[in-house]
């Protein structure tokens, strides 16, 4: 029993095998990619992409470690092509609070293109006739705001 014990707990790799953070990186890796599957595709109902909304939204909040690997599968430009032509306000809560998680943080999260097109989509949003749609769109953008990395200059072209 001399033998070192790994945590398996992954914000807190201070103390973990090197193969281990590597192996339970690409789980992460894979997981997520699974989840980002579910929000696009041909034949893909509106329920199965709320309830991947969902997932992705509860997995990243606080969690800078999933953060990073569902940006690595893409999932903002889901998120923001989902926001953008949706009509349903569930999908639309669940997106602008994702996207809202995804612009807070570290300054690295998303890219200053990703910033824009998120700020531009939630802007949009919050002249919805739905008031629980509009809540979600300013609580995204005072998140994104708040992060003090959210763009400043020109947001629409004249």
């Amino acid at each position: 029993t001399g033998q070192k014990q790994f945590y398996t707990n992954a914000e807190d790799d201070s103390c973990m095998h090197p193969l281990m953070i590597f192996y339970l990186h690409i789980q992460m890796v894979a997981k997520a990619q699974e989840l980002v599957g579910g929000l696009m595709g041909s034949g893909k109902k509106e329920m199965d992409t709320l309830a991947a909304l969902k997932k992705i939204k509860n997995q990243i909040i606080g969690n800078k470690t999933k953060k990073k690997a569902f940006l690595e599968c893409g999932a903002v430009p889901c998120i923001l092509k989902i926001l953008s032509t949706s009509t349903n306000p569930e999908l639309q809560i669940q997106a602008a609070a994702a996207l809202g998680s995804f612009g807070c943080g570290s300054p690295d999260q998303l890219s200053p293109e990703q910033k824009h097109d998120a700020v531009v989509a939630l802007l949009r949003i919050i002249f919805s006739s739905e008031p629980r749609v509009v809540e979600a769109g300013v609580r995204a953008l005072k998140l994104i705001y708040q992060s003090g990395q959210a763009p400043r200059d020109q947001l629409v072209a004249p």
